[in-house]
């Protein structure tokens, strides 16, 4: 216990002086000496196996312990969407908040809180609308957590789970969007303006300040060119319940390690996708910079070599640089949502407490 307590502590002070040496070239000696210390003292997953319990996952085991005792053997959507946001929030994703990584404003701690509080307000979508839906998560969210750690999530997860039981995600997505109308724009609005999200800018038509006067869907065409959550919400779900759900489960077929599936999930998605969260902050040959490293660590056959563990660190380090304005948010809300409709329509099975 010593000893894994003393690689925590170690890694987290690591994990500080890489963010002091972004930018410089004491960085780049300090990312080569990082990733030399992960492969002398441990296997590839020191950061996630080495110390699981102070790592704080248990959240994750508890979920996925509720969903083995449940007597209904259909899961409930629930403890998936809780699960969904779990997973997501605690893989060590490059550029985002982790069990071992934080930002000056936000810690892994408020995504645990967060997806507890949202899951059984989304559980209640069939019932409730999508725009409704939408309003209570956010408010509970601000109210408790008290910043914006989950509005991106709950936007993608509502539709799923305002589909009846009786029907899939591709039946029935695309007949909850279409039945948006312009209350749920006006209780969108709202929820956005809670969080105060950042990133959004100024449109001449429809601007989040505005009233809204249109049907959702028509409003999510309008800046679906520059927000791939509207994109999403205009285009079916194109992303997410083929291209994305094609990528999971290939990365359930590639590895054992839920880890690695997510993590796998996320740079594919980064890859193919420009993340829209860093092409609003830093414009969009920043969001392509990202997708370019991101492929290069897949290339480099990301996690059996040693080449791709360090293009993986490089990207991380790369992310975090100026002060965290290249976090691949939308990415990582994407991952949690093809989760949660991987496990919806039984695409993917749920991972057993022993494989986290």
């Amino acid at each position: 216990m010593k000893r894994k307590v003393f690689q925590a502590v170690l890694y987290r002070a690591l994990n500080i002086m890489h963010q002091i040496a972004n930018g410089t070239l004491v960085g780049v000696l300090f990312t080569l000496g990082y990733v030399t210390f992960i492969q002398r003292r441990s296997s590839r997953h020191l950061m996630i196996n080495t110390y699981p319990d102070l790592l704080k996952f248990k959240a994750v085991k508890d979920c996925l312990q509720q969903l083995e005792v449940q007597k209904n053997p259909e899961p409930q959507l629930e403890p998936l969407v809780q699960l969904a946001c779990l997973l997501e929030a605690t893989a060590f994703k490059p550029g985002n908040v982790h069990p071992a990584a934080y930002f000056h404003d936000c810690c892994y701690d408020e995504f645990v809180t967060s997806a507890s509080l949202i899951a059984p307000v989304l559980s209640e979508a069939n019932k409730n609308g999508v725009g409704q839906t939408i309003l209570n998560a956010v408010q509970l969210t601000h109210h408790k957590v008290q910043k914006n750690t989950n509005l991106g999530i709950i936007m993608l997860m509502a539709p799923i789970c305002a589909v009846p039981e009786n029907k899939t995600l591709s039946e029935g997505v695309p007949e909850i969007l279409n039945d948006l109308t312009v209350d749920d724009s006006r209780l969108l609005y709202e929820a956005i303006q809670i969080t105060n999200a950042g990133g959004l800018g100024k449109v001449t038509e429809q601007d989040i300040q505005q009233k809204p006067d249109r049907p959702l869907p028509e409003i999510m065409k309008l800046a679906a060119d520059h927000d791939r959550i509207a994109s999403e919400y205009s285009t079916g779900y194109k992303i997410i319940l083929n291209r994305g759900i094609e990528i999971l489960k290939q990365s359930v077929q590639l590895y054992e390690d839920w880890h690695e599936v997510i993590l796998n999930l996320h740079l594919t998605l980064m890859s193919e996708f420009p993340d829209t969260l860093i092409s609003r902050k830093c414009g969009d040959s920043v969001a392509k910079q990202s997708g370019i490293l991101a492929r290069e660590v897949l290339e480099a056959r990301w996690p059996e070599t040693d080449s791709g563990k360090l293009k993986l660190t490089r990207l991380d380090h790369w992310l975090r640089a100026d002060g965290h304005r290249r976090n691949p948010g939308t990415t990582a809300d994407f991952v949690a949502a093809i989760l949660l409709a991987g496990f919806r329509d039984k695409l993917i099975p749920v991972p057993k407490r022993t494989s986290i």
